[in-house]
């Protein structure tokens, strides 16, 4: 037999593929090559075959791999999603196919098969028969080999499908009609989910199946079509959530109304039907008889169960002076759903649509019984343990939010305090607080926002009387305060935030000082720096209470609603234990396939520099010692800016080909918003140039130096006579194939020993008066242009890096005297030299940043 790699791609570029490819090589195995590059997964046929006749030449001419032992996986990606650029998937992956063994002589083609029908999993007819029609397509075109069950590709063999079936389901596959996965949804709510393919039984009760009508776009008799160069027929394409709501007659009536007068919406449908003291058997009805999980509480089943308690709610509203009425779905999402084992996407579907019918005819009825009035319909979802991104608008909202319920508050508190309640029902605390040694808080302060936009109130430290109420313990915040705070305010939930590599252990040093002092509340963890591995492997191994990473602001309101709800947090925190238990198994043991050389042997094996060689001669500089830049010209640094983080802390992702900045413009998705922001932080820009609200600032030096070990000795002067300080370097020691060298940053510094003369440079930089500027609008409660003044004072002082560096390279040093990089080429790092961190893998040790420091005298300058 042969071993088989599973698998690489161009993800990484050339060269990382190229080093992948000869270690399997060099193993005598096979490889599986994704399609999948730097600018990401490919998705239609095109780039399918573009990819992987990139990768076939590379492995076949450069690494010299046998044809034969190549294996493509064009990625079977799902159709059947709602999603009309889903929906030629299938086609693009069969005709690629076609095409890639065309062009790959010798290749063969594999692919996950299951992923094909992954909008239907809980229904096995369906699921099933998308299966084994798209093996019957793939391999016709030349698919070799894919993952699947193989018991139920034999049960399930293309000629055995159900006719009728199968009709649907090719409908979808094939992308034939434009209403086809609508149709097949129809379709698959009256089969028996458990049932076969080859057989698929009714559901009891349920009407027959919807007779087929003629083919929108019918394909001529004896034309296949997957063959070479045929092209479907044209399918619309069928987007109508795409069309904006102002088109509408209803949203025209709707608006008019709301310039006379307030629009008033019904309330709690959750509230209103716990006044039926409704029982199991009313959830389940007939159509849920049988189902093996507890249905009781799950509401939106009642629009199938129990329709007439829902219309009769509706109608109750409507009688009560509702003007919009929402529809009984608020856990109609397959996420929610899911907790009730009834995820597929066809049973979700049903209840959504059978709950619109309802709401359209509760306001039919009404309106016909009541001549002249007008009610509308609103669709309703709730919270999952899943939320869409945080965006600029959210942000902006929450300026009109905060407002509206400051407003709004003391009539709440008045008509509480009337019917007996405290201020305390079901309150929340969440104590949030940037790390000690960590300066950064953007992160941290959109968390806030976030919070706050889902009934959390946010404040600087002090107790207000609210609902659910968040304290911000700023930065630099020691783990004595935060957890005097927690058990002072008597906190639920602490949130602790970081953005450096020393925040991960400030953050283990919490945990265990939480765990010394017997707490036991949950410990959220977030920040650019943090990972769920991370906090898997080094945090709650030191804490008994809950621990969860939170990868965005966006997850940071389902974990805290989760973990705030009695009824949910059990379960929530054990899947997360299971989950970490399970992820620090996996990281041990790969460590115990990890090798290490000792230290004398990686100095032994260390990079070997000529440095008698002329090209290898340092070049002297030619200032040394320190320049201050102490008023750097915004204006000048504004080309040197690098967008692409500041979309990121907005959370503005958008989809290849349009991923980057100034891509990110064209997105389909987020193109409209990213250009308003953009513009936005045009504006504050000039704001900030015209009114001198910033100063950037930056200091250079250059200093004699020569390597002594694994050190760097900075020396006082020209003579090296006195040492002013030292760098401590840290080697390579993981185990490496063939020469490869065991790096060290002295490596790159000429050691003392040879005679040869060298020099090391740092720069520092900041952006001065940011704290000001940011203070003037938490007083406004503006918290969208708080995080732009912060976002664009981070992207300044970066930009003044690139300037500062390049200004070294050119001209205070000298060495790329004729450098002609544009900016987005630096961006890239194709300049001469390298610019290490401190506290980054080539000089992990933070406290080298003290040495640069105080050599720089930074705070004399």
């Amino acid at each position: 037999g042969k071993c088989i790699v599973n698998s690489i791609s161009l993800k990484e570029g050339e060269d990382k593929f190229r080093e992948q490819a000869r270690i399997v090589k060099r193993h005598g195995a096979a490889v599986v090559v994704m399609a999948f590059d730097e600018e990401g997964q490919a998705a239609d046929c095109a780039n399918k075959v573009r990819i992987c006749q990139r990768a076939y030449r590379i492995l076949v001419e450069e690494v010299g791999f046998n044809p034969q032992d190549i294996i493509f996986d064009p990625n079977i990606l799902t159709v059947g999603t709602g999603m009309a650029e889903h929906n030629n998937y299938a086609v693009d992956f069969i005709r690629g196919t076609r095409e890639i063994k065309r062009l790959c002589p010798g290749a063969k083609i594999s692919g996950g098969v299951s992923n094909i029908a992954f909008s239907f999993r809980g229904n096995e007819p369906v699921r099933r028969a998308f299966h084994s029609a798209f093996l019957h397509h793939a391999c016709k075109a030349g698919m070799d080999m894919g993952i699947v069950n193989a018991t139920q590709v034999q049960a399930d063999l293309y000629e055995k499908i159900d006719k009728e079936l199968l009709e649907y389901v090719e409908d979808v596959l094939l992308n034939r009609r434009e209403d086809s996965t609508e149709r097949l949804l129809d379709y698959a709510g009256t089969l028996d989910p458990k049932s076969k393919p080859t057989a698929p039984r009714k559901l009891n009760g349920e009407p027959s199946t919807p007779a087929f009508t003629p083919k929108l776009n019918p394909i001529p008799a004896g034309v296949d079509p997957l063959a070479p160069d045929t092209d479907l027929p044209p399918v619309p394409a069928y987007q109508p959530w795409r069309d904006p709501l102002a088109k509408s007659e209803a949203f025209g009536q709707l608006e008019a109304m709301m310039q006379e007068r307030i629009i008033f919406i019904d309330g709690a449908m959750g509230t209103m039907i716990q006044r039926y003291k409704l029982q199991e058997e009313d959830f389940r009805g007939e159509r849920y008889k049988s189902h093996e999980h507890e249905l009781k509480g799950n509401n939106d089943l009642l629009v199938l169960t129990r329709p007439d308690v829902i219309e009769e709610i509706h109608t109750a509203y409507l009688t009560g002076g509702a003007d919009i009425i929402e529809t009984n779905t608020f856990n109609g999402t397959t996420i929610s759903q899911a907790d009730y084992q009834l995820d597929q996407v066809e049973e979700v579907a049903l209840i959504n649509r059978t709950a619109a019918q309802l709401a359209k005819k509760a306001t039919a009825a009404y309106m016909a019984a009541n001549p002249g009035s007008r009610k509308f319909v609103a669709g309703a979802i709730g919270p999952t343990n899943k939320t869409l991104s945080v965006s600029p608008s959210v942000i902006k909202s929450a300026r009109v939010m905060k407002r509206a319920v400051g407003h709004l508050i003391p009539y709440i508190e008045e008509e509480k305090a009337r019917n007996g309640q405290t201020g305390d029902d079901n309150a929340g605390v969440i104590i949030m607080a940037t790390v000690k040694g960590d300066v950064h808080d953007i992160g941290k302060n959109i968390v806030g926002v976030v919070l706050g936009c889902n009934n959390f109130k946010v404040q600087q430290g002090v107790r207000r009387k609210v609902l659910r109420w968040v304290i911000d313990m700023g930065v630099m915040c020691p783990w004595e305060k935060i957890l005097d705070a927690a058990v002072e305010h008597n906190a639920d939930i602490i949130g602790l935030s970081g953005l450096i590599t020393p925040s991960l252990d400030e953050m283990v040093t919490v945990a265990k000082r939480m765990e010394e002092r017997g707490l036991r509340l949950p410990l959220l963890i977030g920040g650019a720096t943090t990972s769920k591995m991370h906090t898997a492997v080094k945090i709650e191994p030191q804490y008994s209470g809950p621990v969860v990473y939170v990868l965005d602001a966006s997850r940071s309101v389902p974990v805290a609603q989760s973990l705030l709800d009695a009824r949910q947090k059990e379960e929530f925190v054990e899947d997360i234990r299971e989950q970490y238990s399970e992820m620090r198994e996996e990281f041990y043991a790969g460590l115990e396939d990890r090798k290490y050389v000792t230290l004398q042997e990686a100095q032994r094996k260390g990079l070997q520099v000529d440095w008698s060689a002329p090209e290898n001669a340092p070049v002297r500089p030619r200032q040394l010692g320190t320049q201050a830049y102490l008023d750097m010209p915004i204006e000048e640094l504004l080309p040197y800016i690098d967008w692409n983080p500041f979309f990121q802390v907005w959370q503005l992702r958008g989809r290849y080909p349009n991923r980057g900045y100034p891509k990110i413009f064209n997105d389909e998705a987020v193109g409209g918003e990213a250009r308003k922001l953009f513009d936005e932080a045009q504006a504050m820009l000039q704001d900030i140039i015209a009114g001198k609200k910033l100063r950037i600032v930056g200091i250079v030096g250059i200093f004699p130096a020569n390597s002594v070990g694994d050190d760097i000795e900075v020396y006082t002067d020209e003579s090296r006579a006195q040492v002013a300080a030292r760098f401590h370097g840290l080697r390579q020691q993981a185990e490496k194939d063939g020469d490869e060298p065991y790096y060290c940053l002295s490596d790159f510094v000429a050691p003392r020993s040879t005679g040869t003369v060298d020099y090391l440079g740092m720069f520092a930089n900041s952006a001065m008066g940011v704290e000001a500027m940011t203070e003037v609008f938490k007083a406004e409660g503006d918290d969208y242009s708080y995080i732009m003044a912060e976002a664009l004072a981070d992207r300044l002082a970066e930009a003044a890096a690139e300037r500062l560096h390049e200004l070294v390279r050119r001209e205070v040093w000298g060495y790329a005297a004729d450098e002609a990089l544009s900016v987005d080429d630096m961006l890239k790092v194709k300049y001469r030299g390298i610019r290490p961190a401190a506290g980054y893998p080539s000089q992990p040790d933070h406290t080298e940043k003290r040495t640069m420091w105080e050599l720089m005298r930074v705070e004399q300058q």
